[in-house]
């Protein structure tokens, strides 16, 4: 079968489509066809090297969806011909077939293509554990999206929104806005604009719809440009959760001090199978219902994974990128 793998770590360069023996299900394992692939900004940081030496050659991708067509021991038969998604494919997402574990597959409604169904595991549940596991999001919030547009962003809103909150998000263009406002967010300001952080401000100074003042909640994307100044707009005890950054970088901690602030680091694949579990069983009732709509920009067949790579690192992307293994060059 083809799959994407690298030989060395490096650029998209290193990137390849190769053919790999057909992968055989293991004891409570069960293989899928694989239907789409998204692409995560976390690929690109196992391509780089940057989570750590490992042998090689490295199957990548984790987010998958598509139809479960052979199980392993311990796995009820019945299941073959499954709608799913997970994103804890092995060897690796990139491919026309992947191996899951039969507790890290999740049923995909009727009404989530397969692209759509890509774009629901690292996203969905990265937004999910921010604002519920790692925080408690509620009708009495006011949470920051602080990079909205992009693929977690939009997933951060919707569930937000869902939870009563009150919702502000930034992007960077006039595209931004209109996908920001499409998916819930009730105040938009535009990062590309000097003095965008005293707009926000201003705005989140006037009562929300539950009284709300300030921001409880920032879910931050790219912590290496922005915590410095997120820890200047919290309420007293508010929260950062970071679930992105490139680098390193510097802070004042007098402004944690002076609002007894919290910074909070989050990584999926640090949450235990019972946290796991909970995030997918509450993201199917909201799916099935169509309050969850997860936004794809771009599907492309294996052989422009080195394409795919370079767009999801991209500021503003409006969204999820997506592999179809089927697609023809």
């Amino acid at each position: 079968m083809r799959a994407v793998q690298i030989s060395q770590f490096g650029n998209p360069d290193v990137l390849e489509v190769v053919d790999i023996p057909m992968p055989e299900p293991g004891p409570n394992q069960v293989r899928i066809r694989v239907w789409a692939a998204g692409v995560n900004p976390v690929d690109t940081y196992v391509r780089s090297g940057a989570y750590g030496d490992r042998p090689m050659p490295v199957s990548l991708g984790f987010d998958a969806a598509g139809i479960i067509d052979s199980v392993g021991t311990g796995v009820d038969a019945a299941v073959i011909g499954t709608r799913v998604y997970t994103c804890t494919a092995l060897p690796g997402a990139y491919a026309e077939f992947a191996i899951v574990d039969i507790d890290r597959t999740y049923p995909l409604p009727d009404n989530i293509s397969f692209d759509q169904g890509a774009a629901i595991g690292i996203p969905y549940a990265t937004a999910y554990s921010a604002l519920h596991q790692h925080t408690s999001t509620n009708a009495t919030s006011t949470v920051f999206v602080h990079g909205g547009s992009g693929g977690v962003g939009i997933p951060t809103i919707e569930l937000a929104r869902i939870a009563g909150a009150r919702v502000a998000a930034s992007c960077g263009t006039d595209a931004g806005e209109e996908i920001l406002l499409a998916h819930g967010a009730d105040i938009v300001v535009r990062h590309d604009k000097d003095g965008y952080l005293d707009t926000l401000t201003a705005l989140v100074s006037s009562p929300g719809p539950a009284g709300q003042t300030g921001i409880d909640t920032i879910v931050e994307m790219a912590a290496h440009i922005n915590l410095g100044n997120d820890l200047t707009l919290l309420n007293n005890r508010g929260t950062v959760v970071v679930v992105g950054s490139r680098g390193p970088v510097q802070i004042n901690a007098r402004d944690v001090m002076r609002r007894d602030a919290r910074i909070q680091g989050m990584l999926l694949f640090n949450l235990t199978s019972d946290e796991r579990q909970e995030i997918h069983s509450k993201l199917y009732p909201v799916l099935l219902d169509g309050l969850l709509r997860p936004r794809v920009v771009a599907t492309y067949p294996l052989e422009h994974v080195r394409d795919a790579h370079v767009r999801v690192l991209q500021s503003g992307i409006g969204g999820k990128i997506v592999l179809n293994p089927s697609m023809p060059q």
